[in-house]
């Protein structure tokens, strides 16, 4: 008797002991492509143009501005015994520490 008849009187069954099982196939994962990174393009910047400043004329100073620095017989504080000059160890005498 074929498997067909089988199949229609109803004494079809399937044997699973004599049936090879068919290997699932496993399915290969696909590489996801990389995407490239866009460059970013850097932006110029706008130079800003520079305002010409106009030149201030300088004031003349005098020589006395910062003369109470430097010299005590100039200085602007009152009631101030200064003496007016100064003597060196060699006995010479100025009107500043420093000379």
């Amino acid at each position: 008797v074929s498997r067909h008849d089988d199949y229609y009187s109803g004494n079809f069954y399937f044997d699973k002991t004599s049936k090879k099982k068919k290997k699932k196939k496993k399915k290969k994962k696909k590489k996801k492509k990389k995407k490239k990174k866009k460059k970013k393009k850097k932006k110029k910047k706008k130079k800003k143009k520079k305002k010409k400043k106009k030149k201030k004329k300088k004031k003349k100073k005098t020589g006395q501005r910062h003369a109470h620095r430097i010299f005590p017989c100039y200085s602007k504080k009152k009631n101030q015994d200064v003496k007016k000059t100064y003597t060196r160890e060699d006995g010479f005498e100025t009107l500043s520490r420093t000379i």
